[in-house]
């Protein structure tokens, strides 16, 4: 389902795709989205001042958008008017960089974690315990997780929980 929206007011009467993008746009897909469920993507399109709702189509991540690739109209009422928005290339590079930066932090953070919660038995913390692992792998051919030592120690940590379950 689709729905034209011949002269958009609130596009004409701002002058500025960025104040459509952040003001309409995106606030109206999220909240159609948020409350009552239901897909939303708008298209606004800046020569004409139409927009076009698509409901049921899943709006793209805001750095892929097309709706955000557009310099400044001439007419930008901003005093920030062109101001490291001209390229609208960088600007998605921009984003896509910044969106994968926030998610190599949180990958960080999760591994920090995961190794903080980690026992001294079979960890690697230090240069020194990896370097053993490895004298240990190459003395017996295996990886040292797998090693007869290692198992029979996984089973009594089986058998121990289920005691105390």
């Amino acid at each position: 389902q689709t729905v034209k929206a011949e002269r958009c007011r609130f596009l004409e009467a701002a002058n500025c795709a960025s104040v459509c993008v952040n003001s309409c746009k995106v606030p109206s897909q999220e909240w159609l989205t948020d409350d009552f469920g239901m897909e939303l993507h708008i298209q606004p399109n800046y020569d004409d001042f139409s927009c076009r709702w698509k409901f049921g189509v899943k709006a793209p991540p805001l750095f892929e958008d097309e709706a955000i690739m557009v310099p400044c109209f001439s007419n930008c009422p901003s005093k920030y008017r062109g101001e490291n928005l001209k390229d609208a290339l960088s600007r998605r590079e921009q984003t896509r960089a910044d969106a994968e930066a926030a998610e190599t932090a949180a990958s960080n953070e999760r591994l920090v974690k995961a190794l903080s919660e980690l026992t001294k038995d079979g960890t690697a913390l230090s240069q020194e315990s990896l370097e053993e692992r490895s004298q240990q792998v190459k003395k017996t051919g295996k990886c040292w997780s797998v090693s007869k030592s290692r198992a029979e120690k996984r089973k009594q940590a089986v058998a121990a929980i289920r005691e105390n379950a």
